[in-house]
């Protein structure tokens, strides 16, 4: 269950690059469809980095130090309004570990963003991931 801050729920991601590629995590759990960064709800009493390290872990099988936060995002769920302020952390090197899927309905795939021609990307977000122009 995610904690509330007010109106909103916090989540705690990962950007975690590698060879011009961003790690991702393909969703296919409870009728998902999705990619969405490494990430999730902080457990009582956590602080937001250590919550960030252990989605991670148990998302990815990867483990890396947190160096800032990257970016803060906040969005609003369709349909329903249920607002996300997501804490969006950088690794840093080394990232120890091979990505493997550890909870069921959830793949992690290192991907080249280059490959996602419908996104478009800020100068920000390309010195965030290292995305060549």
């Amino acid at each position: 269950m995610a904690e509330t801050s007010g109106s909103y729920e916090i989540r705690c991601s990962v950007v975690v690059h590698r060879r011009h590629a961003v790690l991702l995590v393909h969703r296919t759990c409870g009728g998902l469809d999705d990619w969405v960064l490494p990430g999730g709800a902080p457990l009582e009493d956590e602080s937001l980095t250590a919550c960030a390290r252990r989605e991670l872990l148990e998302e990815t099988g990867l483990s890396a130090s947190l160096s800032k936060v990257a970016m803060i995002v906040e969005s609003v769920r369709p349909g329903s309004g249920r607002r996300t302020l997501d804490i969006v952390f950088l690794a840093t090197e080394p990232v120890l570990g091979r990505e493997r899927a550890r909870e069921p309905g959830l793949e992690p795939h290192f991907v080249r963003p280059v490959s996602w021609p419908e996104w478009t990307f800020t100068r920000r977000w390309r010195d965030i991931c290292h995305v060549p122009d």
